[in-house]
């Protein structure tokens, strides 16, 4: 289980599964330590409960924008108006700032679980909360490509947002991820390696650019 603190990755204990109704084995667990402020903690509280106990199929695909309606500049008119990062400005305001502790979290679990991201983007900065190279913005679409019922558990105790990737059946692959490197100024990247149960090994590269 990963998680980012003071721009490093770091293991973190996972808690139990959470699910009671019928066996569940847990494939992938990511969390991410919340520090901004109230309004960035109100969205992220309201993503979360839009984006827990989701379901994918097997092919199913998960878009965190569409689920959590958090689009950029067409954001749910709940989400109240906070900060996000900027290439032209730094931080400036924008609607729905904080709901990418939620995306994080979830892309973290995801990656541990060894499945496939269709559509990941990084933030425009590097900002502490997440670290380099291993944050997710909420332009985030993630696809199951197992066998198997994919739930996601995501939850906010006010502290940590947390997220685990379970499953009707045990894993059928192994990821372990590796990095982040740094490539040059503002230039990271991630790789995650995956061992199959058919004997398959995949390696992809995940790319972060910040722009301070």
């Amino acid at each position: 289980s990963w998680a980012a603190s003071d721009a490093r990755l770091a293991r973190v204990a996972a808690p139990a599964t959470t699910v009671s109704a019928g066996k569940t084995y847990r494939w992938g667990y990511g969390s991410i330590r919340v520090s901004a402020g109230e309004v960035s903690r109100y969205n992220a509280k309201i993503a979360v409960e839009r984006v827990n106990a989701y379901v994918l199929r097997p092919g199913a695909r998960f878009s965190f924008d569409d689920v959590a309606k958090s689009w950029d500049g067409r954001e749910d008119p709940i989400y109240k108006e906070s900060r996000a990062t900027s290439c032209e400005g730094g931080l400036i305001p924008m609607r729905g700032g904080g709901v990418c502790y939620v995306s994080t979290a979830i892309w973290r679990a995801w990656m541990e679980a060894g499945l496939r991201t269709v559509l990941r983007v990084s933030h425009s900065g590097l900002l502490d909360d997440f670290g380099a190279g291993y944050d997710a913005a909420n332009t985030l679409i993630i696809e199951n490509d197992s066998a198997a019922t994919i739930t996601l558990l995501v939850d906010y105790d006010g502290v940590d947002v947390t997220a685990q990737v379970v499953a009707d059946r045990p894993s059928d692959r192994r990821a372990t991820i590796r990095g982040p490197v740094r490539l040059a100024e503002g230039e990271y990247i991630v790789y995650r390696d995956v061992e199959h149960a058919d004997g398959r090994r995949v390696t992809t590269a995940f790319r972060s650019t910040y722009c301070w």
